[in-house]
């Protein structure tokens, strides 16, 4: 969620439920108060983590806001930043969000490329025939999907991909 509490924070919660991210970071001086959270936070470098979907995250809504981590407090995806600086209006947002939802289907990116993992072989493509090979392409099709709705709209780009 964003500091802002923007509308379509509140609305989306792609980057709490696992859709964007495995983990959050927590810096160092913030661990007392997530841990008071009681998120099972993990080393990480010099700093932890917690998982992803965070487990504050019921009911599509972040059930301890507006009191959620700082990391969360800061965090603000490509969207919303687009959505801020009038890129894209509120509603070309919430339709972009219910689309990525439409596709995830409430499950995290991990449970999404696991599902493509389970019928789909580097060298030999989709596996199994009849029924069993529709549903493998059917998982593949999603993980696609879902990653380049994502890497469209809420993902920053790697610097490399920057022009200036």
């Amino acid at each position: 969620m964003a500091l802002s509490g923007s509308p379509l924070c509140l609305t989306c919660g792609l980057c709490c439920n696992g859709t964007l991210y495995e983990r959050v970071e927590v810096k160092p001086q913030h661990v007392p108060l997530v841990s008071k959270l009681r998120l099972r936070l993990e080393p990480f470098n010099d700093s932890f983590q917690f998982p992803q979907p965070c487990s504050l995250y019921q009911k599509d809504c972040c059930s301890v806001y507006p009191h959620h981590p700082p990391s969360c407090k800061a965090y603000k995806c490509a969207l919303l930043h687009k959505y801020e600086s009038g890129e894209v209006t509120f509603d070309e947002s919430i339709a972009i969000v219910q689309e990525t939802k439409e596709f995830t289907r409430g499950d995290s990116w991990e449970t999404i490329r696991q599902d493509m993992a389970q019928g789909w072989n580097v060298e030999q493509g989709v596996l199994e025939s009849g029924a069993a090979r529709t549903t493998n392409v059917a998982a593949v099709l999603r993980a696609v999907t879902v990653d380049r709705l994502l890497e469209k709209h809420f993902r920053w780009p790697k610097k490399d991909e920057i022009s200036n």
